[in-house]
């Protein structure tokens, strides 16, 4: 049986930051080897082979992980018709694409014969067909309250099939570091931020979910809308079992005199996908200035298509802290 994806709403899911983050259902416990390791999921125990040669990644953050390690001659496939900018060395000719991010080309992904393949939350409802073509590891993060622990967590797992675990220990001390640089900045810093997205020409708050947890939780920055505000609002209807959703909050030029947020971080999720982007003044200039308010745009596929891995997670820390410094 196919595992599949809650049915939720385009706007819900975009509010809880599920895009590209988390995964809904499949979690991962492993168990190394020598030779290799087992991962067991909700569903069964997969063994993924130690030092696999032919890689199909379908998720991004995986993908540049695998590239800062060195080891980007393995990788087979990818969705390279969607790849973020960061990663546009991969759309060549040697590099399959393996379908789009939320329906993997299976046909094709068994033509490239994979010793292993590597999915995120988008593809976590082809997980057992997947499986059924090569090992298949789930690199999607589930956690939102410890985001960067986990991360790490699946970071060093590729690096001990991949038998680059001094590689890993390294950039992952360098990343702790920075890591704690930024919290320095952010500690010292009295600025406050809000988090938006944009899509298909509404502007909405992004207050929880992994986006929120990594810039508020993680690197510190100050929040100008507490994060229990969602609290006292209605809830969005969702499906019987599962927790009621917060309702859509339109970031307006009124909303942001009321909240007075130092910084505006943007995700545009309508130009990570290729549609129209934000209009440069979709936010009224002189609400902004009454309200001394700074809109910074975070690169869209960046953010939206990618994230969790070596690579991208450096640029992303790069992308919060600079406007408080």
């Amino acid at each position: 049986m196919i595992l599949k994806k809650p049915a939720l709403t385009a706007i819900a899911a975009l509010l809880l930051g599920l895009t590209g983050c988390q995964a809904p259902t499949t979690h991962n416990s492993v168990t190394e080897t020598t030779q290799a390791a087992t991962v067991t999921t909700t569903a069964m125990e997969t063994t993924i082979p130690q030092l696999p040669k032919r890689i199909i990644v379908m998720d991004f953050g995986a993908l540049d992980t695998i590239n800062a390690l060195g080891l980007g001659n393995r990788i087979k496939g990818a969705p390279t018709s969607s790849i973020p900018q960061y990663l546009a060395k991969y759309h060549n000719s040697k590099v399959m694409d393996t379908g789009q991010m939320k329906q993997p080309d299976l046909d094709k992904i068994k033509v490239a014969k994979p010793d292993l393949i590597i999915i995120g939350a988008r593809q976590t409802g082809f997980y057992q067909d997947l499986n059924a073509i090569a090992p298949t590891f789930n690199y999607s993060i589930k956690d939102n309250k410890h985001y960067v622990k986990e991360v790490k967590e699946k970071i060093a797992f590729l690096g001990k099939i991949a038998d680059k675990e001094k590689v890993v220990d390294e950039k992952l001390h360098a990343l702790d570091e920075k890591i704690a640089n930024a919290q320095n900045i952010a500690d010292h810093s009295d600025k406050t931020a809000i988090i938006a997205m944009h899509n298909d020409g509404h502007v909405m708050l992004i207050n929880q979910g992994a986006y929120a947890s990594l810039i508020f939780d993680e690197l510190h920055v100050k929040r100008a809308v507490p994060v229990n505000a969602f609290s006292s609002m209605k809830l969005a209807p969702s499906e019987e079992g599962r927790p009621a959703l917060p309702a859509y909050v339109a970031v307006t030029n009124e909303y942001i005199k009321s909240k007075k947020p130092s910084i505006i971080y943007v995700i545009d999720r309508s130009k990570a996908i290729g549609k129209e982007a934000i209009n440069n003044d979709y936010f009224d200039k002189q609400a902004l200035s009454e309200a001394g308010t700074k809109v910074v745009y975070l690169t869209a596929d960046l953010w939206y298509l990618s994230g969790a891995g070596l690579e991208s997670l450096n640029q992303q820390i790069d992308e919060v802290i600079t406007p408080l410094k």
